[in-house]
Formats: structure tokens, sequence, C-alpha cells
């Protein structure tokens, strides 16, 4: 967009009217009170009548005089990008979400955000950035998300649990559904998609499956029933394996009444190999005959 000419405050870098670009722009006072002033601008137009604007993208007004990132010097209406009717410029926002992805917690987040922006406590909490990961983050992930299912995928969940200070005592606050990737031709996976959710069960498991298109050859999982259910009702005919390691630590389990829980055993040593092909699970089985697994090893 061409800048607009100055006009009598020999002010430069003026931004352009978007109505009439090449018009003459002055600096016409400000509109916000405080800190939150955005700069308003004057459009004269060869032919047409004066009007007011603040240009496609508001700028509060820079009173330091410099960039807060670059450290250079700025002229007055030069300063960080804002919303017409929000308070926080663009760049905390993008800031805020940056530490939380850092680690930092909500509350010392938005007290940085409001120690910045001179506010108190009760104007200012918590909830602020919590809005912001909610809003923003779908906007700043969606460069990253993938389009389709890889050929294998791992499928797999954890519970988040929160600690009542005052009782001591542990709940479960929400549960994330994690989906691990690995392309065709591919050894290393990635994380694939990632959902939050206030349970675990088949219907949740099957939103998530039918979020892209596209169908795993292979699903990976720990055998829990949710997860094979909606593997099926999405993916059907979708083959589904057994982690090895929950298969391992299942066997291990099954060994404990035979006194086999001795790690370098042999039967251990051949044990951390036995599900990674069939002549490896015959080794296994060969080595513990005799000692009483036999009701179970097949």
């Amino acid at each position: 967009m061409p800048k607009g000419r100055p006009f009598g405050s020999g002010a430069k870098d003026l931004p352009a009217c978007a109505q009439h670009p090449d018009s003459h722009v002055t600096k016409h006072g400000t509109y916000g009170i405080g800190h939150e002033r955005r700069q308003m601008f004057r459009c004269q137009p060869v032919n047409g009548k004066a009007h007011n604007f603040a240009g496609v993208v508001p700028r509060l007004v820079s009173e330091s005089h410099r960039c807060d990132h670059c450290e250079n010097t700025v002229a007055s209406h030069e300063g960080p990008r804002v919303a017409r009717h929000y308070d926080f410029p663009v760049a905390q926002a993008a800031a805020a979400l940056v530490m939380v992805g850092q680690g930092v917690s909500y509350t010392e987040t938005s007290d940085r955000i409001r120690t910045r922006n001179r506010r108190g406590r009760l104007e200012c909490g918590a909830q602020l950035v919590e809005n912001w990961t909610e809003v923003l983050s779908p906007v700043v992930a969606a460069e990253f998300e993938e389009t389709e299912w890889p050929e294998t995928v791992v499928l797999d969940a954890t519970w988040f649990m929160v600690t009542n200070r005052r009782t001591g005592d542990r709940t479960r606050a929400f549960s994330v559904l994690a989906v691990h990737g690995y392309p065709g031709g591919q050894e290393k996976g990635r994380c694939w998609a990632l959902r939050a959710t206030t349970t675990r069960d088949e219907d949740q498991w099957a939103k998530i499956l039918g979020g892209l298109p596209g169908q795993p050859k292979m699903v990976v999982c720990d055998g829990d029933q949710a997860i094979v259910n909606a593997v099926g009702q999405v993916w059907p005919g979708t083959f589904i394996k057994r982690c090895e390691h929950h298969l391992r630590k299942g066997v291990m389990k099954q060994m404990e009444p035979y006194g086999q829980t001795a790690y370098g055993s042999p039967e251990m040593a051949l044990l951390n190999e036995a599900f990674h092909t069939p002549k490896d699970w015959r080794a296994f089985k060969k080595a513990v005959s005799g000692i009483g697994v036999e009701a179970w090893v097949e």
C-alpha cells in the first residue's frame, strides 16, 4: 500500500488512506485513554471531504519512541500493532503464548502482562492468558497441522491430575488423547494429533480418528477397548497391534508367580526381544519351557 504524503505536520511514513491512496495525510490526535491511546490520522483528498481514519491495523502511541524489540527509534505513531477495540497489542499475546509453551504458568504469564500494562491484579487474571491460548493457538498451529493420516499410528491417552491444596486430594482434571504417526518408509515418527477431553471413551477416540482423511494400515495401542472399538468404527480393516511395552509388562506379571522377576536372567533377556519377530518369540518360549508357564505361552 503506498504511503500517504504528510501535509503540514512534517511527519513521515504515515499510512495511506484506504479510500484515497493519493491523498494528503496528517496526524490528527488520538483515541483511547492513557497508555492505550491509538493514533488517528486525517485524510485530505484532492476531491472529496476530509475525514479521520485509524489505519488498516491501528497502532498504540509509542510513549518511549523506541521499539520494544529492536530498540531502534520509532515515531510516536509507529507503536505496537493492536486490534481496534482491544487493549493488548498483538505482540504481547504472541509473547504470552511463547511463555506458556516454555512452561510458564497462566498466572505468572498474566502477572507479567499485567505489570507491563500497569494494570491491577483483578483487571488481568490468569483467565486472560487461558483465553488467548484457546483462541489463538489454533491460528498458530494451523501451519503445522497434518493433512492426512500416515501409514502407522500409535494411540495412547493419559490423565492430567490436579491436587486440592487444602485437602491434598487428587482428582482427574482432563485426559489427553495422543496420536503419534509414522509415515511409510520412515523409522522416525512425530506427534500427529492431540485432543484434550473430559473422558477417554470410544466416542472421543472416534472423533479424533475421524478428524483427518485417509486410513492407516496399522494401529499400535495398549489394547484399550475404547481404542479398539473406535478403530473398528472409523478405520474398519486396519490391523491393530498390541504395544510391545504393554505386552512385556503383561508377561512379566504372569511370570512373577514362578519366580521369574530378576533382571539379567536369560529368560528376561529373551523377553526383551520376544515381541520383535516370531523367531524371537519362539526362542523365548523355548527358554521358559519347564518352569510352569506353558499354560499361557503358546
